[in-house]
């Protein structure tokens, strides 16, 4: 018990001793059980310890034993001190010299001794493969501090696998709530969110179903000691875990603003300290922004993933002032290859080849700073689980000042990689924080900084601006000051003589023991307005909705607004809620106009009006009808179909042929008649064209099993395929195909590796051979899936059209036998044009081409992937697009098109699976249906049931599945209408001013979309009839609830509001109630200041360091403009205090004597002087 005692009580001057430590050669080894700086010491008695001290060089010392009530049963202890020396000293020759000395009988290290109820090595049996724990130092930190269950980590992502053996027991319950009753039963505005919310779901359940969340959770809070797995960094503290991301088409994982910012107000709302935000992008959004303000001054502790993109470029939430920017070494202790650096990474941490959990009770190892951001929050749930009244800046100071340097990384790291033992060990922090300007934030003329500093033995600050987001050098802004700030201006910025360009601001902060801290901002001086480019009117579908898009780029960071109109009426604005480069919109389906206001974040702006025409766009359909076809199951699986259904046993019914996908039991090829597995070819290969190349009347498929093209053959007329006739390892792709006209086939094939195009025909033998090649000499990457193969242009001449990679389509023409030339060429601006369809489609008997791909923007990166389908047809000796049509979203497999009459009229229409939607559309390019389908890649259309119209024959969550036209009763060819029981119109209930320029607005049920629409909000003084609207608006509370956030400086105290609502509909589209569309409220006073010393508090007191560790006494409600001093009991000035306006009537004093050296325990008297009062009285330091 003594030395647990003796330990708590000397952690606050551990840190700056153990700091100093790793910077020295220690001479008697590696004593990590010993505490720094400190010797025991036992005198002989009548020994002066004051003159012993001098003579031996320690600065301080103080009894151990200073209140025995019976010292005369162990005498010794009256004479035992702890003796304080210089952290640069040589303790070892230090205790020699003790030893020596005859004033004292025995001497000793200050031993730390640990608790024998837990191993030092946690007994997870994968501990060992966690390199990453060892190296910042969480052995030495457990040692230290293993976490509360009081204290919650909030893990915000893509929920999390909380049935994992080495994570259930760490999961965070809401233990007010009742699970599955139905009631929202702590009234936080969620039914039955015991385990926290799916935010993406809307629903109970965050289950992770990708793995990303789980991961991080792992990292942080994997049970510890369990003998499962591995060891969590926060050990008992919770995790809890908020599902906002789900997986993306293109790969990864994605968080929509909406989603993740609704999940940073639950987590902070439902008493989480650390909030972890794993991901990010280079979109500053207003939103999220707000959301994490909500959190900030709520005390939340934030951190966030500082990037993957190898450079210096911010992404956000990282790059908000108020959140942590984390990057990630890799094992040799450097810069991980993939991490981001620069000015905006605050600190960095393990990332590369992390091991942690997995969905289904597995684990796996991952990089990024997604981990690296794990590891941080984790040890900061440890710091507040250690010193529960620790500040978010107090633990952002301790984290950041205690961070290691890594002196090899060229990059800028940030402070250096974070430290768990050298965090837990400090007492107290200096501070440095430039919380405005915002990162990206630009300036024309100047820059207003405001900033936070002072702290533990600060001594001054200065502001320096550096060129780019990693400058190598400073030029100095301000002169040295001394004066302590606290959120208020530090200076401004003149920035009108600068040149345009990227800066950062550098605030240093500078103790008495020449300790730099350090804080940076990246900002912009722009002095032009912002350029307004690359302008694109789309059509998209999405699902069973058409959607009018306009998108477009900027050359700065800048937040557009586009005003539309029905034309002839007013403007509405449509209001961007984030800033960037790049700029999408959705406009009303009928035809309107339009033009563009552009503002970058310097306020300069630009409007495109079209040279004052305006922009027009035509009305379009905005459903697309899913009445007409009426589906049939079948009891065949999942296939990869082959191109068409075969008659293989001759028996008047045709067969399927496809392989299984890779989930099922089998991947030998299958052949299903009547709805019956009736064969099974034992082989495992995709099958891609029924055929019969040789004209031997036995029917042929072709074939690709990843090594090789072949055609395997029936061996009889009414058999199924068994033998394999020819093969070819040198084409990855191939199609059979009549190419010069005498009846037979030939077979095209595409080597992507040498961009080659092979042809085989029969010889006089009967036997295939290679007769021609065709180069594809088009510039970058050429590889093929296909080929569109008819005579398009009725000149009696086969064309071959292949789309590649790089978006190149190019028409082959056939010169002469087998010999083909280029013929046509064009840039599609699409990538992987792969999709490939021939059919008649004008109604004119000269067939079309259909090409899809990945529309390509270098300009708009970030916007949508999506399909892009075009029809061609040829136009004297050219090929002319006739149609296009973009579909979202993309992906890149399961994806098919086709051309075939598929209704009872004449006329062919085009049949496109873009996974996961189905669509057909007319000979007029309308589409005319849509249905939801999952991975086809091949379409079959057949009449199987020989009632003369095909079937749509695609896949399904419950197998194969076939869609066939039918006539219905609705004549008028419009979907068929039901009448909707109106219900109760929903309610505003409430709305209240909840600080920092938010207000909360409650309904009385769950509403639809418009309860996120800005526009649909005014807020005004009563009777004042102009009004403003919210700059962003988060949803949360199973939307229920609105928090609105208004410009800076819109609520003045004491003074009434009115928020009127309009146009917002509930879930079943119920307008709401025109009676309950106001609610008021008034904006509370701004509390006094203090003006008197009457209601002053002094705490704690006494002070007891094993009890409070923070090592600091609080003087509350103190005016500003008082002075506080300090004296010991002999009447020496040990400080001196003033008190300012920033201080908001706190003033802290750290035990500290003139903000140089640790005040010794004892008896302190304080005077406070303001105006003409004065307050006196005594401080107890127990040390």
């Amino acid at each position: 018990m003594l030395v647990k005692f003796l330990f708590k009580r000397l952690v606050f001057f551990i840190f700056f001793s153990v700091v100093l430590l790793t910077m020295m050669s220690i001479s008697y080894g590696d004593y990590s059980d010993i505490v720094p700086s400190q010797l025991i010491v036992r005198i002989v008695p009548g020994t002066i310890i004051e003159d012993l001290c001098q003579e031996i060089n320690a600065l301080s010392f103080e009894k151990i034993f200073p209140h025995l009530r019976f010292p005369n049963l162990e005498p010794k202890l009256e004479h035992t001190y702890l003796l304080y020396f210089s952290p640069f000293i040589d303790l070892e020759s230090a205790k020699s010299n003790c030893s020596n000395h005859p004033d004292v009988e025995v001497v000793e290290f200050n031993f730390i001794r640990f608790s024998q109820n837990s191993k030092l090595t946690p007994d997870d049996p994968k501990f060992e493969q966690q390199w990453n724990l060892p190296i910042i130092g969480m052995l030495e930190a457990w040692k230290i501090e293993v976490g509360d269950p009081t204290v919650v980590i909030a893990v915000v992502d893509t929920g999390v696998f909380y049935a994992h053996s080495d994570l259930s027991d760490q999961v965070w319950m809401n233990t007010d709530e009742i699970p599955e009753n139905k009631i929202d039963d702590d009234g936080n505005g969620y039914v039955d969110d015991f385990y926290g919310w799916d935010f993406t779901d809307d629903d109970t359940d965050p289950t992770d179903l990708t793995g990303h969340g789980t991961h991080v959770f792992g990292i942080i809070g994997a049970k510890v000691d369990n003998a499962i797995g591995i060891a969590g960094i926060s050990r008992n503290c919770k995790v809890m875990a908020l599902r906002a991301g789900t997986s993306l088409n293109s790969g990864g994982t994605g968080l929509q603003d909406s989603k993740s910012s609704a999940a940073i107000v639950y987590a902070v709302d439902n008493g989480a300290k650390v909030i972890n935000m794993s991901w990010g992008s280079d979109r500053s959004s207003f939103v999220l922004q707000d959301a994490i303000n909500y959190a900030y001054v709520r005390g939340a502790f934030l951190v966030a993933a500082g990037g993957n993109n190898m450079n210096s470029e911010v992404i956000f939430p990282a790059g908000y002032r108020k959140v942590v920017a984390v990057g990630s070494i890799g094992m040799d202790g450097n810069r991980f290859y993939q991490s981001n650096f620069g000015a905006n990474i605050d600190i960095v941490a393990p990332g590369a080849q992390i091991l942690s959990t997995h969905i289904n009770d597995k684990y796996r190892l991952l990089s990024g700073t997604s981990m690296a951001t794990a590891h941080v929050s984790g040890i900061a749930g440890l710091l507040f689980a250690k010193r529960a009244n620790l500040t978010h800046e107090e633990v952002r100071g301790i984290l950041i000042s205690t961070a290691k340097p890594i002196p090899d990384s060229p990059e800028f790291m940030g402070a250096g990689q974070v430290s768990a033992e050298r965090a837990l060990l400090a007492s107290n922090s200096m501070q440095a924080r430039i919380l405005s300007p915002e990162t990206r934030t630009g300036s024309d003329i100047s820059v207003d900084i405001i900033g936070l500093v002072g702290g533990f033995k600060f001594r001054e600050w200065q502001l320096f601006y550096g060129v780019s987001e990693e400058p190598n050098q400073w030029t100095s802004i301000s002169s040295p000051s001394s004066r302590q700030k606290f959120r208020e201006k530090l200076m401004t910025w003149a920035t009108s003589g600068i040149s345009e360009g990227v800066y950062t601001i550098r605030l240093e902060s500078r103790s008495h023991d020449n300790e730099i801290l350090h804080d940076h901002v990246i900002v912009h001086v722009d002095h032009s307005a912002p350029k307004i480019q690359n302008l694109t009117i789309g059509n998209w579908i999405l699902g069973g909705q058409r959607l009018k898009v306009v998108t477009w780029s900027t050359d700065d960071f800048t937040t557009d607004i586009l005003y539309t109109r029905d034309i002839g009426k007013e403007f509405n604005p449509i209001m961007e809620s984030s800033l960037g480069r790049e700029h999408i919109f959705w406009l009303p389906t009928k035809g309107n106009q339009f033009y563009i206001h552009s503002q970058n974040s310097a306020n300069l702006r630009t409007i495109n009006d079209n040279l004052g025409k305006l922009y027009q766009t035509p009305t379009i359909q905005t459903k697309i009808v899913k009445s007409n076809f009426f589906k049939k199951t079948t009891s065949i699986p999942t296939l990869h179909l082959v191109n068409s259904a075969i008659d293989f046993d001759r028996d008047g019914l045709l067969e399927f042929v496809g392989q299984p996908f890779a989930d099922a039991p089998t991947r030998n090829v299958q052949i299903y008649e009547d709805n019956q597995l009736v064969y099974t070819i034992p082989l495992d290969f995709k099958p891609m064209q029924v055929t019969d190349v040789d004209q031997d009347g036995l029917i042929e498929i072709l074939g690709n099993d990843g090594s090789r093209i072949f055609l395997i053959e029936v061996s009889t007329s009414s058999g199924y395929p068994e033998e394999i006739i020819w093969e070819s390892e040198v084409i990855e792709i191939a199609q059979a195909e009549d190419l010069n006209g005498d009846g037979g086939q030939e077979i095209v094939g595409a080597n992507n590796y040498s961009g080659l195009i092979f042809i085989w025909a029969k010889n006089e033998s009967g036997f295939l051979k290679q007769v021609a090649t065709i180069q594809n000499e088009t510039d970058g990457v050429n590889a093929v899936q296909g080929f569109a193969i008819a005579d398009f242009d009725a000149n009696g001449k086969v064309e071959i059209v292949v789309g590649d990679s790089d978006g190149d389509l190019i028409v082959y023409e056939l010169v002469s036998e087998f010999n083909f030339r280029q013929k046509w060429h064009r840039k599609m601006g699409v990538e992987d044009a792969y999709q490939l369809a021939v059919g008649d489609l004008t109604g004119d008997g000269i067939p079309e081409f259909v090409v899809g791909g990945e529309v390509n923007e270098p300009d708009l990166p970030s916007i949508a992937s999506r399909w892009k389908f075009q029809v061609f047809t040829a136009t004297f000796g050219n090929y002319r697009p006739i149609w296009s049509q973009e579909i979202l979203p993309y992906r890149r497999n399961g994806n098919s098109i086709t051309i075939s009459n598929v209704d009872e009229d004449v006329d062919n229409e085009l049949v496109i699976v873009a996974n996961p939607g189905l669509y057909i559309f007319d000979q007029n390019g309308d589409s005319i249906w849509h249905h939801s389908v999952i991975q086809t890649p091949q379409i079959i259309t057949e009449d199987m049931d020989s009632n003369g119209i095909n079937e749509v024959y695609v896949n399904s969550q419950n197998g194969l599945v076939a869609f066939e036209f039918t006539e219905i009763a609705n004549k008028s060819g419009k979907p068929g209408l039901k009448p909707i029981p109106i219900g109760t119109p929903p309610k505003m209930i409430s709305a209240n001013f909840i600080g920092f320029g938010q207000v909360a607005v409650i309904f009385d049920t769950r509403m639809g979309d418009s309860i996120s629409d800005v526009q649909n909000y005014s807020l005004r003084t009563r009777g004042n009839p102009e009004s403003i609207k919210p700059r962003t608006i988060i949803r949360d509370q199973m939307d229920q609830r609105a928090i609105l956030t208004f410009p800076v400086g819109t609520f003045i105290p004491e003074v009434t509001y009115e928020i009127h609502v309009s146009k917002i509909k509930d879930l079943d589209h119920d307008l709401i109630d025109p009676k309950h569309v106001k609610q008021v409220f008034t904006v509370p006073p701004t509390p006094d200041p203090i003006k008197s010393l009457d209601q002053v508090i002094v705490y704690p007191n006494p002070i007891r360091s094993s009890e409070f560790h923070k090592g600091v006494v609080m003087f509350d409600f103190v005016p500003s403009g008082a002075t506080i001093e300090i004296y010991s009991v002999n009447g020496e000035l040990v400080d001196n205090l003033q008190v300012e306006p920033s201080d908001r009537g706190q003033k802290a004093w750290y035990l500290i004597s003139g903000g140089r050296s640790d005040v010794a325990g004892g008896i302190y008297v304080y005077s406070i002087q303001f105006m003409n009062f004065r307050k006196t009285g005594k401080l107890a330091i127990i040390k």
